[in-house]
C-alpha cells in the first residue's frame, strides 16, 4: 500500500515531530511511505526514514506562489500514485481538498481550533473534504471536527520518542523561566515579559512567531534579560540548570510539549485549560491568569523538585505515547478500510 503524508513543514512543532515518527515507524512495519512537506523548513531532530520530497512553499507566500506549489504537489501526487494521502493540518488539508488524487483521504485534526482567522476558507475546504468522504482522526479525544457538531473520528494520539530524563539535581531552585513553542497568542507568549519582570526571572525563549519581536522590544523595556534561541532541533539539550517550563497557552492541540516534559522530568507549570486537564497533574502544577503563575513561581522558587511530575503518571504517558503502539493503532485503521 502506497501512503503519502503530507504536512507544512519538516519542522516547527510537535504536530511535525509526531508526524516524522510515525512515518518511520511505518516505514519500519514495511510500509511503502513518501512525506511532501509543503513549506520551507529545517531538519527536524527526528531523522526520517521515508523519502521527503519538499514544495518549498515560502511561508505566507502569495497566491500565485502557492498555486505554483499546489500544481507542483499535484505532480507529485500523479508520479507516486498512492492509494492513502494523509493530511496534516491547514495547509495541507487545502492542497488536498483541490487536488486530483481519487483514492482514499484522511485528515488529521490537531486542535479545536483550526482554521482560527481562515474561518471562511476553512468551512469551504472541510465542506470539499466531508464531499470527498474523508475520514478523520483526531489526536485527543477531547477535540470535535470543526464545523461538524457531530462526525465520526478515531483518536490516535500523536507518538513521542524516548527522552532523557533530566537529573533532579538540576531542578534545585528557579533562575530561569522557559518557554518552548510558537511564540502567539494562542501560546500566551505575550504573558511571558511581564511574567520574567514580576518574578524577577531571566526569560530563555526556544520558538519563533508573530509575536516574537514585540516581545523581545517589551522585555527590553521591562528591563528583562531574555535569551532567544529561535527554533532549534532540540531544546531540552539547550535548557540551562535551575530553569522552569512555562506554558501559559490560552487553548491547546495535543499539548506536545507538556508531554515531552514529563517524560523529560522538566517541571512546568501550565495553564489552567480543558485542554491541559485531561493529564490530571497535581493542582500545584496548574495556574489560572498571569498572577497565578507568578505566585507559583514565587511558592516554588527554593522547592523546584515538587514540581516533578510522579512516575506513575510519566510512565503511563510514556508507555501510551510509544511510537511502535501508535503505528499498531494506525496500521488496524489502514487496513480495516482496504482489505
Amino acid at each position: 500500500m502506497k501512503i503519502v503524508i503530507v504536512s507544512n513543514s519538516l519542522s516547527s512543532g510537535g504536530a511535525e515531530r509526531a508526524t516524522n515518527t510515525l512515518a518511520n515507524e511505518l516505514v519500519s512495519s514495511n510500509y511503502d511511505v513518501t512525506q511532501i512537506v509543503l513549506n520551507q523548513s529545517s531538519q527536524d531532530s527526528v531523522k526520517n526514514l521515508a523519502p521527503v520530497i519538499e514544495v518549498k512553499r515560502e511561508w505566507k507566500a502569495g497566491f500565485f506562489s502557492t498555486f505554483y506549489r499546489f500544481l507542483k504537489f499535484n505532480f507529485f501526487l500523479i508520479l507516486l500514485k498512492p492509494k492513502v494521502l494523509i493530511l496534516n493540518c491547514e495547509l495541507p488539508e487545502l492542497f488536498g481538498a483541490f487536488s486530483i488524487f481519487t483514492g482514499r483521504i484522511i485528515a488529521v485534526e490537531h486542535t479545536n481550533r483550526p482554521w482560527n482567522g481562515r474561518r471562511k476558507t476553512g468551512f469551504i475546504v472541510r465542506w470539499i473534504l466531508r464531499a470527498r468522504k474523508v475520514n478523520w482522526v483526531k489526536v485527543s479525544s477531547f477535540i470535535q471536527i470543526w464545523p461538524y457538531k457531530s462526525i465520526a473520528a478515531t483518536t490516535l494520539e500523536n507518538p513521542v520518542m524516548q527522552m532523557k530524563k533530566r537529573n533532579s539535581g538540576e531542578n534545585k531552585r528557579i533562575d530561569h523561566l522557559v518557554y518552548i513553542g510558537r511564540v502567539t497568542v494562542q501560546k500566551g507568549a505575550d504573558l511571558l515579559p511581564s511574567m520574567a519582570e514580576l518574578s524577577k526571572k531571566k526569560l530563555v525563549l526556544f520558538g519563533d512567531g508573530d509575536l516574537l519581536d514585540s516581545l523581545l522590544k517589551e522585555s527590553r523595556e521591562k528591563s528583562v534579560e531574555v535569551i532567544s534561541h529561535g527554533f532549534v532541533e532540540d531544546p531540552w539539550k539547550l535548557i540551562p540548570p535551575n530553569s522552569i517550563l512555562v506554558i501559559p497557552s490560552r487553548w491547546e492541540g495535543d499539548g506536545l510539549v507538556v508531554v515531552e516534559a514529563v517524560l523529560g522530568n522538566v517541571p512546568f507549570l501550565l495553564s489552567d485549560i480543558p485542554e491541559f486537564r485531561r493529564f490530571h497533574f497535581l493542582e500545584k502544577n496548574y495556574c489560572y491568569g498571569l498572577d497565578e503563575f507568578v505566585k507559583s513561581i514565587a511558592k516554588y522558587e527554593e522547592n523546584l523538585t515538587s514540581l516533578e511530575i510522579p512516575a506513575t503518571i510519566a510512565n503511563v504517558l510514556q508507555n501510551s505515547r510509544k511510537p511502535l503502539f501508535i503505528a499498531k493503532q494506525w496500521v488496524e485503521l489502514l487496513e480495516e478500510r482496504t482489505c
